[in-house]
């Protein structure tokens, strides 16, 4: 049986004295290609929970699955090229098609200076930001098309769009998050209560929570947890240094949300390079950066201090 023909999600144009006869360097078609994979996959890791799009290791499988963009045709004229992803008969349901929709409507809210969408992360930034270095005098704009039921029109890809990304990755990135991770360090006074998440790779999260969460994070406390909240990222590294709790549950590590370490994986033996790689540990830059990971969990010396004597005074737990 034939298959059913239909139209492709995306047509990717290439714009510029360079293209004018249909004609673009394979290094330069490579990069854009590269780099848009880049953003939609990450878009996708940002829409499944992930709280870092950068992360390394394993790419999650629906995310391989669902949001590999094809080559189904080349357009002649100014050069053009036409990419689809292996959608499923309710497209609705699709994550690739909902990671693309939300990465151009992103564009448009980076270029009315709106906020940004859901699926968007400093990773995701990052990816637009890397695919405007193929812009040059050959080449001035990358225009896309989308095809989808629920997102037409033409989206523009230029230098300006290029600087308005610069700006958005030099200031802080917030956004409404998920994060899994084992809870500890909680502090309960009041207009000041916090706690600290753990992620299975990566940094130790702070978390600020209100007075009606106090109960749940005492209960849940030394337990693996989902929050949900406002979340706030370093501009330079992209780590998320804070979430405003929203909502917050108890986890398993078992199954399909939670990453874990098969036994082969536990007592294979790594290199120090492949242990900091696969933990997205990098090279520290600056001396404070010593000091510990939990330098920024305190205002002050004196309010860490206040901390340390709330312990000392609380009574002792009985063996």
């Amino acid at each position: 049986m034939a298959r059913t023909q239909r139209e492709p999600i995306l047509v990717l144009r290439a714009k510029g004295p360079v293209t004018e006869d249909g004609r673009l360097p394979l290094a330069d078609l490579l990069k854009i290609g590269k780099h848009v994979q880049s953003a939609v996959e990450r878009v996708g890791r940002v829409l499944v929970g992930q709280a870092d799009s950068r992360r390394p290791g394993r790419k999650p499988q629906e995310i391989a699955e669902e949001c590999a963009l094809e080559v189904v045709a080349l357009n002649q004229g100014s050069f053009e090229i036409a990419l689809d992803l292996p959608r499923r008969k309710f497209e609705e349901m699709d994550l690739g098609v909902e990671a693309l929709e939300k990465l151009l409507e992103g564009w448009k809210h980076l270029d009315n200076g709106a906020a940004l969408p859901p699926g968007y992360d400093m990773g995701v930034l990052h990816s637009l930001r890397d695919l405007g270095r193929v812009l040059s005098p050959g080449i001035e704009r990358i225009e896309v098309e989308p095809r989808s039921p629920r997102l037409r029109g033409r989206f523009s890809y230029d230098e300006g769009l290029r600087e308005r990304i610069l700006r958005q990755i030099s200031g802080p990135v917030t956004g409404q998050r998920t994060v899994e991770g084992r809870l500890l360090m909680a502090d309960f006074r009041h207009e000041g209560e916090r706690c600290r998440i753990h992620p299975p790779v990566g940094r130790p999260i702070t978390c600020h929570f209100d007075e009606s969460l106090e109960e749940t994070i005492q209960e849940l406390l030394r337990s693996n947890v989902r929050v949900t909240g406002e979340t706030k990222e370093d501009p330079v590294t992209g780590h998320i240094t804070d979430i405003r709790i929203g909502d917050i549950e108890s986890v398993s590590l078992e199954g399909k949300a939670f990453e874990t370490v098969t036994p082969e994986d536990f007592w294979e033996e790594k290199s120090l390079e492949r242990l900091a790689a696969e933990q997205g540990v990098e090279p520290v830059s600056r001396f404070e950066d010593v000091f510990g990971t939990g330098a920024g969990l305190w205002e002050s010396d004196e309010d860490f201090d206040a901390f340390l004597s709330a312990i000392e005074s609380s009574p002792a737990e009985e063996a």
